[in-house]
């Protein structure tokens, strides 16, 4: 169960990246 939270929380966590980045690259378009 312990592995499935850590997994769910790295997909989150790549995700904030992925939106992180989406939003930095809009701004200096």
């Amino acid at each position: 169960m312990s592995e499935a939270l850590g997994i769910t929380a790295f997909y989150i966590f790549i995700a904030a990246i992925i939106v992180v980045a989406v939003l930095y690259l809009e701004q200096h378009w």
